[in-house]
């Protein structure tokens, strides 16, 4: 939820070292990130018919700092259905804010031009869903999210 305009920037000398030193770590971090998504997207790739999971593009590189992914429409369940199971395997979820900016109380009181609907932008803003990665998490965690998706979708009786 974004309230206000401007910048998140809380900068110091002791952020910056500490950043120096996480440094050192960043390849091996994003390379156990990378095997992380990996599998990840293997053992969600059966609820495609639910979810849209995200797909990396040619010629990059994506370190997944997080997992995103969009519900696809359903009169069977919501977003907040699915927020509300994840909690309950201890998984912590998020919205995507990335969605239509539009709609967040910053931009409520602020001149702008808006040109059309922005369909994509808003389903994204009421559908999309993303958890934390972190390199520490391994096969056991994978397994764990991938039973709280099928627990999901077999409690509103959807075929997978």
């Amino acid at each position: 939820l974004f309230v206000d305009l401007g910048y998140n920037v809380r900068s110091s000398e002791i952020n910056a070292a500490f950043g120096l030193r996480q440094l050192k770590k960043m390849d091996k971090m994003n390379d156990e990130r990378i095997s992380l998504a990996e599998n990840l997207l293997k053992r969600l790739s059966k609820f495609d018919k639910y979810i849209q999971l995200p797909k990396q593009t040619p010629n990059s590189k994506h370190t997944w700092f997080g997992f995103p992914f969009i519900l696809k429409e359903s009169t069977h369940y919501s977003r907040q259905d699915f927020f509300s199971h994840l909690n309950e395997y201890q998984i912590e979820n998020r919205p995507i804010t990335g969605g239509d900016l539009t709609q967040q109380p910053a931009f409520q009181n602020f001149e702008w031009r808006k040109v059309g609907e922005l369909p994509c932008a808003n389903y994204l803003h009421n559908n999309g869903i993303y958890f934390g990665t972190h390199p520490g998490m391994d096969d056991e965690h994978c397994a764990l999210i991938e039973s709280a998706f099928k627990t999901f979708f077999e409690k509103y009786g959807v075929e997978l």
